[in-house]
């Protein structure tokens, strides 16, 4: 589909322009309506992707991860539970980051990143063991006392592993890529 804007034609691959990135095929200049409508786009972009985020975070929440976890603490124990716990939430991020991707095939990562960001603001202990305002505070208060290093070493890694489970996620959402042939395609 092509959009003309400002009599600078944009070529997007879907019927909202959902490609994810504007190609200029004949533009000499950028007026600010075409500027003005990339914006626009790329906020659509982040709205659509926090707003689904946030639904498939809370719905895998309360249906998925806590009757699993209820399901699993008396035959994994005591001692495991907060392992079986972490273990869904970076599996319950991952699914999360996957369909955030989804929405956003061509360019998944700007959509799951946009969800990140939303994540580390607040204290999420109903839904995640992520609080990112409060591993800040530990790490200052780490350069003073020396007892708060292990920690702080814990809970950054915890929080590089759930961040990182969205972020796989979402690239695992890609669509895969064609292989390279050494043959032309009328030869097969």
């Amino acid at each position: 589909m092509e959009i003309a804007c400002s009599g600078v034609t944009w070529d997007c691959g879907f019927s909202v322009c959902g490609a994810g990135s504007f190609t200029p095929r004949a533009a000499l200049w950028v007026t600010p309506a075409s500027i003005m409508a990339m914006v626009r786009y790329r906020l659509w972009i982040v709205a659509r992707s926090v707003a689904a985020g946030w639904a498939v975070l809370i719905v895998l929440t309360y249906l998925a991860e806590r009757p699993l976890l209820l399901l699993t603490a008396p035959v994994v124990g005591a001692q495991w539970v907060a392992t079986a716990s972490l273990s869904l939430d970076c599996l319950k991020l991952a699914a999360t980051g996957w369909i955030i991707g989804r929405l956003h095939r061509t360019a998944p990562l700007p959509g799951v990143l946009a969800f990140a960001a939303t994540l580390g603001l607040f204290n999420l202990e109903a839904w995640l063991p992520l609080d990112v305002p409060w591993l800040i505070r530990l790490a200052l208060d780490a350069v003073h006392d020396t007892r708060l290093w292990g920690p702080l070493a814990t809970t950054a890694v915890q929080h590089v592993l759930l961040f990182g489970s969205l972020i796989a996620g979402g690239l695992l959402s890609r669509p895969p890529q064609t292989p390279l042939s050494l043959f032309d395609e009328t030869l097969r």
